[in-house]
C-alpha cells in the first residue's frame, strides 16, 4: 500500500520556485529592499547567503554575499574540524577585490569564513 501525498508535498517545487521567483521580483523591482536578512544589504537580485548554526541548532551568524552589477550564486558549501565554512559558486560581476574578466560570463570563487563569521 503506497501513501499519498500531502497537497503541500506533491507541489514542493511549484513553492520553491515560486519562492525563488517572488526574491528575484522584490530585489528586481525594488531595490531598496535591504536589511531583510539580519541587517545585510541586497546587492542585487540574485546574492547568496550563508547561516551557521551549532550543534543545538542555535543560529550563529548569517553572511550574505553578492555583487552590484550582477548575479552571485553559491554552488557548494563545507566546514572543517575547527567551524570554518568554505563557500564555492559563481558571479557575473566583480567580487570584492577581484574584477570581472571580460568575456568569461562567469568567474568562479571560493571564500573562507572563519567560525565566527568573518571573512579570510
Amino acid at each position: 500500500m503506497t501513501k499519498k501525498l500531502s497537497f503541500l508535498d506533491r507541489y514542493l517545487t511549484l513553492w520553491i520556485f515560486t519562492a525563488m521567483a517572488l526574491g528575484v521580483l522584490l530585489g528586481k523591482f525594488i531595490p531598496s529592499f535591504s536589511g531583510v536578512l539580519e541587517g545585510n544589504t541586497v546587492a542585487q537580485a540574485s546574492d547568496l547567503f550563508v547561516t551557521k548554526y551549532n550543534s543545538s541548532g542555535v543560529k550563529l551568524w548569517t553572511r550574505q554575499l553578492g555583487v552590484a552589477d550582477g548575479m552571485t550564486m553559491g554552488r557548494g558549501i563545507s566546514s572543517d574540524s575547527s567551524g570554518n565554512v568554505y563557500v564555492t559558486g559563481d558571479t557575473t560581476g566583480g567580487l570584492d577585490w577581484n574584477t570581472q574578466v571580460v568575456g568569461t560570463g562567469y568567474n568562479f570563487f571560493v571564500i573562507k569564513y572563519n567560525s565566527a563569521g568573518e571573512k579570510q
